[in-house]
């Protein structure tokens, strides 16, 4: 039996049940707002495996099966608003959050130790989903003719953007702080979230 498939298997079951609420104002015939919201609640479990197993077919190591859990729910708000002054030029704001969710590859509780190496690859099971807020303003123009010219500024606001990262248990206390007490001086490749980020610019259409 080749060993060495068991490093990089797992198995995941996702849950997402889902929500949503939205309804449209119309205010004369030039202004309409349309606000909503949408609740999302995932309930997933993720298999994999902590191993050490190296050789010619994973002859030598350990595997030792894992298994971890997440459950969350988010509340994510949206609001869009239109105002169209001539009929051929519309303005249009919305306020909107998102998630974005990391890759299982990032989230599976697997664990490879290459005492070879001195290196230890890890997935994060502790890893949270990305949350943005967006906010965009754009302003279109369409005469006949002419085409559509459309000019637009967004800004978003981004919490826990999930990355790949390294670091090194290079004391005791670090290497028991990270969960690896017999593996000091070991590099450690693993996922992290980030701190609070923000992403602005614009775009133009012709």
């Amino acid at each position: 039996n080749d060993r060495e498939v068991l490093v990089e298997n797992y198995e995941v079951e996702e849950t997402v049940s889902a929500g949503y609420a939205m309804m449209k104002i119309n205010v004369g015939k030039k202004l309409s707002v349309i606000p909503g919201f949408r609740y999302e609640y995932s309930d997933n479990e993720y298999r994999s495996g902590i191993s050490s197993i190296n050789g010619w077919y994973g002859v030598n190591g350990f595997f030792e099966d894992t298994v971890t859990y997440q459950q969350y729910g988010e509340f994510l708000p949206h609001l869009h608003i239109k105002y169209q002054p001539l009929k051929w030029l519309d303005v249009r704001a919305s306020l909107a959050q998102t998630l974005a969710r990391p890759d299982f590859f990032y989230v599976t509780p697997r664990v490879q130790i290459d005492n070879n190496q001195t290196v230890i690859r890890a997935g994060n099971p502790e890893l949270e989903y990305a949350k943005a807020t967006n906010y965009d303003l754009f302003f279109s123009a369409y005469k006949g003719g002419l085409g559509l010219l459309t000019f637009g500024v967004f800004y978003k606001e981004i919490e826990n953007i999930f990355y790949p990262w390294t670091t090194n248990l290079f004391d005791q206390e670090t290497a028991e702080a990270f969960g690896y007490p017999d593996y000091r001086g070991y590099e450690l490749r693993s996922y992290i979230n980030s701190a609070e980020a923000q992403v602005y610019g614009f775009e133009v259409d012709l």
